[in-house]
């Protein structure tokens, strides 16, 4: 068996978090790393999903990083009924 190291042809990262880099889903600073690691990740050229619980205002999907970065908007329609944030329905 040949290995190869990690590299832009033979990798792509898919990040979960609930937190991301919509103001609305900025609670605390892990929103903060995890946009940081998302776009570092599209600069060196690999493709990146990022999916959040996202602003209910925005599009679901959006790309951006020359379309290395894909952020996934998901449960909007929860967020609709949450408008302070991320956390604000959490009970």
């Amino acid at each position: 068996m040949i290995r190869t190291g990690i590299n832009t042809e033979n990798t792509v990262f898919v990040l979960l978090s609930f937190e991301g880099p919509d103001i609305y889903a900025q609670a605390g600073g892990l929103g903060v790393r995890v946009t940081h690691l998302s776009h570092t990740l599209a600069k060196e050229g690999f493709i990146t999903h990022l999916f959040f619980v996202g602003d209910p205002h925005l599009k679901g999907e959006e790309k951006s990083c020359a379309g290395k970065l894909i952020l996934h908007r998901w449960c909007q329609w929860i967020s609709a009924y949450y408008p302070d944030g991320v956390y604000q329905g959490e009970e």
